[in-house]
Formats: structure tokens, sequence, C-alpha cells
């Protein structure tokens, strides 16, 4: 975890092994913030279940350190692929602990009725998120591998983000227009943010697929031993991705907040309760 910084690029001196080191350092630092945070929650839960989702949230970290290991140790693009989606969904599951861990989400009174079909859509646009991702991540890692199929990804990527885009764009009117109906402003916020989030990510995504068709072929993912002599990828292609990659991730961010909020509003019983204009803004 200490291993210096100065030697982190490796015996090479190249900026790829110095990426991959900081990457299993971040990784260390979450694993550690995830099981202080369970230990923490069992003294300050109010909630038997919330007092176990960190440690949930604690398993899942590891699994996803288990999968990180084998596909680094084995070079397996295919669990490349499935490293990097679940990576997006621990991310959000982390999302979801601190939103219902929230005083504000849990004194906050379920609203009309018609949040149950609100929080319907927020359930399908996650399923639609998850999706985008797969085919982003299966492009991604079978691209220089020997798997075939990722011309079939990116294509797939690139034709669904409309897909994304439509629900995106609905659901984050439905966050404005459920600031109104419940006073609690920070459904605006997140639906604001997912409107002109999802824009910059279409953009930034025509662009990623405009880099990707206009690179020159660089073979199979390089290994250790073989950097030295690997074709260096461009800065500006490298910068599209990965703020491409981020934004995604923070949309997928914004759609769970949205979508635990519609579903605690969502009525269950028949007779609803409008929140308060004193109900607090969600976290």
């Amino acid at each position: 975890i200490l291993f210096p910084l100065s030697l982190m690029a490796g015996e090479t001196g190249d900026p790829r092994v110095y990426f991959e080191h900081s990457h299993r350092l971040f990784g260390w630092m979450v694993g550690v913030s995830t099981l202080t945070l369970a230990i923490y929650g069992l003294f300050a839960a109010p909630k038997l279940w919330l007092m176990a989702m960190p440690w949930v949230l604690g398993v899942l970290v590891v699994v996803q350190a288990i999968f990180g290991i084998i596909r680094v140790g084995d070079n397996l693009a295919a669990l490349g692929a499935v490293h990097g989606v679940t990576a997006q969904l621990v991310f959000a599951f982390a999302v979801a602990i601190a939103v219902m861990a929230h005083r504000s989400w849990r004194e906050t009174l379920t609203g009309p009725r018609q949040w149950r079909g609100r929080s319907t859509l927020g359930a399908v646009l996650l399923g639609a998120f998850v999706l985008q991702l797969a085919m982003g991540a299966l492009f991604r890692h079978l691209r220089r591998g020997d798997e075939g199929g990722a011309a079939h990804a990116m294509y797939s990527h690139a034709v669904f983000s409309f897909v994304v885009v439509v629900l995106c764009v609905a659901f984050g009117a439905i966050m404005v227009k459920g600031s109104r109906e419940t006073s609690i402003a920070g459904l605006k916020r997140i639906g604001y943010g997912l409107m002109h989030g999802v824009g910059l990510q279409f953009i930034l995504g025509w662009a990623a697929l405009a880099a990707i068709l206009l690179a020159d072929d660089r073979g199979n993912v390089p290994t250790a031993d073989q950097l030295a002599t690997a074709a260096v990828v461009p800065w500006w292609e490298a910068f599209v991705a990965t703020v491409h990659q981020a934004n995604g991730a923070l949309l997928l961010c914004l759609a769970t907040v949205g979508t635990v909020w519609a579903f605690r509003l969502a009525p269950r019983t028949a007779k609803a309760h409008v929140p308060t204009a004193s109900s607090a803004a969600p976290a």
C-alpha cells in the first residue's frame, strides 16, 4: 500500500504501469473505507437493514478485487469487462446506501399515486444503464484482444445510446416536476443533472467513437514485457474516452439517487401522504 510513487512506473518508466499501480492503491483505499463504514454502521445505524448494507458492500468490494487480480494475472479480456461493469454497480450500491442512510430520506412520507409509475421508470433507466455499460465494457476489452464481437458491441452501444438519452430526459423531467409536488428541492437538481449530463455524455460518446474509427490498429493490449515497444495511445484519445466513462459513472450515480427517492415516495398503501415543505433535500 505504501509503495513509493517514484517507483510505481516500474523499470520501463511507462505511465501505463503507473496508472495500473495507482488503480490498485485506490482499490485498497476503497476497501479500507468500506470496512470503516461497516464498523461505524454497527454503532450508528438506526435500523438493522441499514447496519447490514455496508457489510454487503464490503463483500462486493472484495469480489471486485478478486476479479481484478484474476483479470490482470491471467490477462482475461472477458473478465476485464465484467470487472468494469461490476465496479460501476458497486459504486451505485454505495450511492444508494448513502441516500438511504440520510435522515431526510428515512423521514420522508410517501407521495402521490403517480410516484409508483415513476419508480418503475427509474428502475427501467437503471437497467438500461447496466446494459449500456455492458456493451461499452465488452467493446473496450474485446477491441484489443483475440476474441471477436468488439464491433458488434461498439455499434450496439452507439445505437442504444439513443434509448438511454430518451429515458434520462424523461426521468429527469419527472424529477424536476416532482420537486414542485413534494417540495424536495434536491429532486430538481437530480433532474437537471440527468438531462444536462446525458447531453454531454451523448456528445462525448460520438467523439470517442470518432477517435476510435480514426485510430490506427495497435494490436492486442501489451503485456508488461511488451510495453517498451508498444504503440503509444494519443493523449486526446485517452482523455475523451476517460471523460466519457467518468461522466457515465456520474450519470449512473444521479439515476440511482433519483430511483431510490422515487421508490421512497411511491405509495405502499391505498392512502398516500404528501411530504411537507419541511422535508430536507436528498443527500
